[in-house]
């Protein structure tokens, strides 16, 4: 899985977690992105992002029903659901 990512595009990467709950973080140029997205399909995709300063993490996920953009500390405390509505938010995007 790693050596696909590689050869796709990715620059690097980091697995985390054990047996079927585990993760691997892929880095990348965006231009790369749709490359790795097709060798790795068939994997399920988390995004996140992180705020422009490193102290923040932001990320998608799937409650009560619907997928919002959440925001939280990275030792996981305060958490925020920055969307809170009944589309379907999946792309986090940060702007200055």
């Amino acid at each position: 899985m790693y050596a696909k990512a590689l050869k796709a595009g990715a620059l690097g990467g980091k697995i985390s977690g054990a047996g079927g709950g585990g993760f691997l973080l892929l880095y990348c140029k965006r231009e790369d992105q749709n490359n790795i997205r097709k060798v790795m399909k068939g994997y399920r995709e988390m995004p996140f992002l992180l705020e422009k300063d490193g102290s923040k993490i932001i990320f998608n996920m799937h409650t009560n029903g619907n997928n919002e953009i959440f925001m939280m500390n990275p030792d996981g405390t305060d958490k925020i659901n920055l969307t809170n509505n009944p589309a379907p938010d999946l792309w986090p995007v940060v702007q200055p």
